[in-house]
Order: structure tokens, then C-alpha cells, then sequence
């Protein structure tokens, strides 16, 4: 058994830092743990997946391509060469993402039906309510595949002046990740806790025309607040990007929909508790807010921060969330050893 994960890489000459180039590398991560030989590769061209499967000395058994980027005629020459490779075309985003995609909604929709005729090609999720939609409305196999994050790497200690609060809502700047709410429960954070606040965003990577709109109306809840700083903090590589979350002192992510968040995972990793809305739904129940309610973050959020407890209890939810995704993708593999 060997997979080969394959996914975008937009950065010329090396490994994607953005999302799905982290998430394969995570998948990996795990994987090799549990004994399963894994290679990850990141390539720009749909042409270029074609190309590596050709060129590697041993065919693999199985193929994930992260996200939904191989056109049509690629993935069926794709399925066609390799017959006895299995592949899955793994979707990263809720239904509700799907709508600001759609060239994306109409490749999976066209995915789903190639795979009715061939055997080896299938389509994928990452929520296992995306899964099921796919499944019950177009009559056809999809495969829940989780995300896995590694718990091996070790935290960063971090110090800043205690009499300044940091908070983050990092992520795209996409309308439907409710950054806004996020920034303005900050504020009301830093009113209830008499502290100043840096409010940290992540900026330079616009995905769609609404990401300006966004930062504008953030810049514009902020500025001349002698007590709130803006902080556009630009997108960096893994490593560096999880010294960043590790220094905050509470992270929000109250999206309107999500699968994972990897993100929320980075947070707990470093010991940092975070705001969900109830679209995150691995994260402890504690955790939730309701996602339209500056009110209710902030509440949630003033709790977290004065509860020691808060990170012990985050780790644990995203233990047991690793557990049993672990087992389903062992499962898919047909690796028969227990999850660990």
C-alpha cells in the first residue's frame, strides 16, 4: 500500500504555505506514523500530476488530490493509465463556501458522475456532512476523508506585555469567515477586561473581489481607537505561522461554515483557546458561540480567557477528533492496525 497526496502549490520552487499545502503535509505527518508510506507532492499544473505518476519508480496504490483543481479530461487520463491506482478527489469546503466557487460546484458535480463509470476514481470530503449531501442528492459514492493534524510538533513559548491583550481572527479574507464579528468582539474584550487590544488579521492574499471590502470596514472599526491596534499581519510558512498563533492570548474563528480549520488546530496546539461558532463542530461545546452575536463571542471569550483549564480541554476534543479520523482513513486505506 502506498497513497501519494497531491495539491496545488502556487509558490514557484518550493512547498505551498497556505492551507492546503499545510493539511497535506499534516496528512502525511500522521500517516507515516501509523505506518503507512506516504509522499506528498506539490506541482501547479493539473498536466504535472500526470507527469510525477509517470515518473515515480513504483506506482502507487492509492492517489488524493486536495481540492477540486484537476480538469475533467486530466483526471480521465488520469484514471485511465492507472487502473489500479485508487483516486479520490478530496473537497475542502462546506456547502455554504461552495457557493462563492462556482466553477468548483460544477467539476464535482461532473466528478461524482465519472466515477459511476470509472471504478477506480471517486469523490471525496473532508465533513462528513459534505459527504453526505453528495451522496444523498446526486446518487453516487463519496468518501468522508477527515483532516489529520500532528500533535508531535512541540509548542513555542511565547511572551508579550501582559497589559495588552492579543487576539487573532487569521484566516482568508472571505465574507463568509465573519471576520468583522470577530474584530468588533475584540473590542468589547479589551472594554470588559480594561486592557488595550491588538487585533491580529491576516492580510496579502486577496481570494476574491469582497477580501478589500473586508479589510476596509476592519480598518474603519478600528482606527483612532487610542486603545486597539489593527494588527495586518501578512501570511507566512507553517512554522513560522504557528510562533504567531502561540502568541496570542485568544483566538476567534466564528465562521459561518467550515469543514476542519486547521487554523483552530494551530491554536490548541500552542495552548491557546479559541472562539468557535458552531460550524467547528469537533471543537469542545464550551468553546461555541453564536456566530452572529457580538455579544455572545465576547461573553464565551472573556470565560476562556480566565480559565486555565481552557487549552487542557481544547487538546483533548481535537485528541479524540484525531482518533477516529485516523481509524477512517486506515480504513480507506486498508491498513487493518488499530488507530493509536
Amino acid at each position: 500500500m502506498y497513497l501519494a497526496v497531491f495539491f496545488r502549490n502556487f509558490q514557484a520552487g518550493g512547498l505551498c504555505h497556505v492551507g492546503l499545502g499545510v493539511n497535506a503535509l499534516q496528512t502525511g505527518m500522521v500517516l507515516r506514523r501509523r505506518g503507512v508510506r506516504v509522499d506528498v507532492f506539490g506541482l501547479p499544473e493539473p498536466e504535472d500530476v500526470l507527469k510525477k505518476l509517470r515518473e515515480l519508480p513504483e506506482t502507487p496504490t492509492h492517489v488524493v488530490i486536495e481540492a477540486v483543481w484537476i480538469d475533467i479530461p486530466t483526471l480521465k487520463r488520469l484514471v485511465t493509465e492507472f487502473p489500479m491506482t485508487d483516486f479520490a478527489v478530496r473537497a475542502h469546503s462546506q456547502v455554504g463556501f461552495l457557493q462563492v466557487e462556482p466553477p468548483a460546484v460544477r467539476m464535482i458535480r461532473e466528478m461524482l458522475e465519472l466515477s459511476k463509470t470509472y471504478p477506480n476514481l471517486t469523490v471525496s470530503a473532508n465533513s462528513d456532512r459534505l459527504a453526505h449531501f453528495l451522496r444523498t442528492a446526486y446518487d453516487a459514492p463519496c468518501v468522508y476523508l477527515p483532516n489529520l493534524y500532528d500533535l508531535e510538533y512541540k509548542k513555542n513559548p511565547t511572551e508579550h506585555d501582559p497589559n495588552v491583550l492579543r487576539i487573532a481572527s487569521f484566516g482568508a479574507l472571505r465574507l463568509l469567515k465573519n471576520h468583522m464579528t470577530s474584530a468588533a468582539a475584540a473590542l468589547l474584550i479589551a472594554k470588559h477586561e480594561n486592557k488595550k487590544v491588538e487585533f491580529w488579521l491576516s492580510v496579502n492574499r486577496e481570494e476574491n473581489s469582497g477580501a478589500k471590502g473586508i479589510l476596509s470596514a476592519i480598518r474603519n472599526l478600528y482606527s483612532g481607537l487610542d486603545y486597539a491596534k489593527l494588527v495586518e499581519h501578512p501570511w507566512e510558512r507553517w512554522g513560522a505561522f504557528r510562533k504567531t498563533i502561540g502568541s496570542m492570548d485568544l483566538y476567534l474563528q466564528v465562521s459561518f461554515t467550515e469543514t476542519f480549520n486547521i487554523t483552530v488546530a494551530d491554536a490548541i496546539a500552542e495552548g491557546v483557546p479559541s472562539v468557535v461558532s458552531d460550524a467547528i463542530n469537533w471543537a469542545p461545546t464550551d468553546w461555541i458561540a453564536e456566530a452572529d452575536s457580538v455579544e455572545d463571542i465576547t461573553n464565551v471569550g472573556l470565560r476562556l480567557l480566565h480559565d486555565p483549564q481552557a487549552p487542557h480541554h481544547g487538546l483533548k476534543a481535537l485528541e479524540h477528533y484525531m482518533h477516529r479520523s485516523v481509524g477512517t482513513w486506515l480504513h480507506y486505506l486498508g491498513v487493518h492496525a488499530p488507530a493509536q
